[in-house]
């Protein structure tokens, strides 16, 4: 309430060259874990910190722990998704997923590049049709067959026919599973073998 008067901390260099008078530490605590300290002090006055203040700076503090841990998470979130999209380039082996009702459809970055497809055009089973091998039944109902016949799980080659006239060879891997709609949704990998 006054760090003036004598106390356990008054003796402290810090107090004494600024010379606080109210001092308020709170910890930043989520879920029982210790993940920061608001320190607040004011010089002016002493008995800044009421209990109706403290009350409102509990709350603070505590949405303070959950948006720093968000912030977090989400600083891990991006530097694993970086991580993955570098380790797919150099395998040249990149990453798909889509439902049986073909309503989403996704592709990781490595997808784009070797489809050779901009990063603006978004993925679309018509995409996929444009670089299939002429003659050859397209990825999709390559895929879909082999899961109809053996179970959840299919390994397959495939070609593309490139823009330039060139070819690319892949391997792709395929797992499926029903989701709780009943539909199957499908995961897989894209490697380019050529």
């Amino acid at each position: 309430d006054d760090a003036s008067n004598r106390n356990p901390f008054s003796g402290d260099k810090y107090i004494r060259r600024n010379r606080s008078r109210s001092i308020l530490c709170l910890p930043l605590i989520k879920q029982a874990k210790l993940t920061g300290i608001l320190y607040l002090e004011n010089r002016l006055t002493s008995h800044v910190f009421t209990p109706a203040r403290i009350a409102v700076l509990r709350l603070l503090a505590s949405q303070a722990a959950i948006s720093l841990e968000n912030a977090r998470l989400f600083a891990d979130l991006q530097h694993a998704e970086a991580y993955l999209a570098e380790s797919q380039r150099l395998a040249h082996m990149g990453s798909f997923a889509f439902n049986s009702s073909h309503t989403k459809l996704f592709w990781s970055e490595e997808i784009y590049r070797i489809y050779e497809v901009g990063r603006e055009t978004a993925p679309t089973f018509e995409v996929g049709r444009q670089r299939n091998h002429p003659g050859e039944p397209t990825l999709v109902q390559k895929i879909m067959d082999q899961v109809s016949e053996g179970g959840g799980n299919c390994e397959l080659d495939h070609r593309l026919k490139m823009p330039d006239g060139s070819t690319k060879n892949l391997h792709v891997v395929v797992h499926a599973e029903r989701n709780a709609a009943g539909e199957l949704d499908y995961v897989g990998t894209v490697m380019d073998v050529t």
